[in-house]
């Protein structure tokens, strides 16, 4: 008897390098699809081509930083296909599907196939006509910011992130003429993140200065804030 149980256990711990490699292989499809998404902000123009190859390298790259299971991916990195992603639309479709090694053989099936895929909106920012301005008696403040707002789309308001070299943002101007200081978040990276009306540049896009609350208020509730400069009358 004991030595099924053993049996048993042995087969179970032997399953875990597989589901380790779903994971790892979902966190890079995470990180691919965000970073593929916010190089995609010209609604005007066409990103697949460039979306699907830009996708994979980062797929990859992934990957071969933070590490995959030998064990349950023989054939390593290069055996994960992509080929099914659609970049195409206004999303990012990441779609891996690879052969995971069994950890014994099932009526001679010794790999599973997996397939993991990952969907996000390209960075092409909200139709304006949609946010439209506020309701009449309502507007729009931020929880630190010191005016508000007539309208969700006031450029104030948007964080219009975008990325670009480390040697380029050097000779970078925002929008009021100033230059752009490193985040704490930056550590070396060769791509950083800015934005429009910022200060800083961001070596990760998770940063959260990057991040940005509106809320839509009664103009009683205004309290001791002026009005934006750009969009109040």
């Amino acid at each position: 008897m004991f030595p099924l149980f053993l049996f048993a256990v042995l087969v179970i711990l032997g399953f875990f390098p597989v589901l380790q490699l779903q994971v790892q292989v979902n966190h890079a499809l995470q990180y691919a699809a965000r970073m593929t998404a916010v190089s995609c902000q010209d609604p005007e123009e066409d990103h697949s081509a460039a979306a699907f190859v830009e996708g994979q390298l980062l797929f990859r790259s992934y990957l071969k930083k933070y590490g995959w299971t030998e064990a349950a991916l023989p054939g390593g990195i290069s055996s994960i296909s992509l080929l099914r992603s659609d970049c195409s639309g206004d999303y990012i479709l990441l779609a891996a599907s690879y052969q995971a090694q069994l950890p014994i053989s099932f009526w001679k099936i010794d790999q599973l196939p997996v397939e993991q895929c990952v969907r996000m909106k390209k960075w092409t920012g909200a139709d304006p006509e949609a946010a439209g301005g506020a309701e009449e008696g309502y507007v729009y403040v931020t929880p630190t910011g010191s005016a508000y707002h007539s309208t969700s789309a006031c450029s104030y308001l948007k964080l219009s992130t975008r990325s670009v070299s480390i040697a380029a943002v050097q000779a970078l101007r925002n929008q009021d003429g100033s230059i752009y200081d490193a985040c704490s978040c930056f550590h070396g990276e060769s791509k950083v993140y800015i934005t429009d009306y910022g200060t800083e540049y961001h070596g990760d896009l998770s940063c959260s200065s990057l991040k940005r609350t509106i809320y839509k208020i009664p103009e009683a509730q205004i309290g001791n804030r002026h009005a934006c400069a750009k969009c109040c009358p």
